[in-house]
């Protein structure tokens, strides 16, 4: 379907066929916008990690081929790390990231409810299937090295801690 075009003259009201012809024109739109453009829920996949009784919040928005995700884990009763944490992709990525390469999307927010404190990293496309929220951790051969969330990493997990994460990619 082709845009359609209207104009109005000043002072004038349109009339309901001008006004139907917005509707007529979503269609053009949703063509190269996607027709997503609400946020919408949806239950992440782990690796590496049980979320118990564990509160899971996601959502995502995609437009045309960006999406844009999030989600908010905060700590229950029976969650287990066993390994570096990973988090499904709303919408499968492009494999442009590369294996290895590991491109910055987003960023990642570690909150340690009691004592206290934050900590902050990033986002990185791990595969088409999964992002991986990771810390800088400069304690590595004095150099500033990037280090999955995992047992112990960056703090001693508890019930009501919580990780947040955004991030932004291209889908297939």
């Amino acid at each position: 379907m082709a845009y359609q075009q209207w104009s109005v003259v000043y002072g004038e009201q349109p009339s309901a066929s001008k006004w139907n012809i917005l509707g007529t024109n979503d269609a053009h739109f949703y063509s190269f916008l996607g027709d997503n453009e609400a946020w919408q829920s949806y239950t992440p996949s782990f690796q590496n990690f049980t979320a118990g009784a564990s509160t899971v919040e996601a959502k995502y928005i995609q437009i045309g081929k960006t999406v844009r995700a999030s989600a908010v884990v905060t700590l229950g009763a029976g969650f287990s790390f066993s390994g570096s944490l990973r988090i499904s992709n709303p919408v499968s990525a492009i494999s442009d990231y590369g294996v290895g390469q590991y491109g910055s999307a987003g960023y990642l927010r570690v909150r340690d409810v009691s004592p206290g404190g934050s900590y902050w990293g990033v986002v990185r496309i791990a595969d088409s299937t999964y992002a991986a929220p990771s810390l800088y951790n400069t304690a590595v051969a004095n150099y500033t090295a990037l280090q999955s969330l995992s047992t112990g990493v960056p703090i001693t997990w508890a019930n009501t801690d919580y990780f947040a994460l955004e991030w932004e990619y291209e889908a297939v």
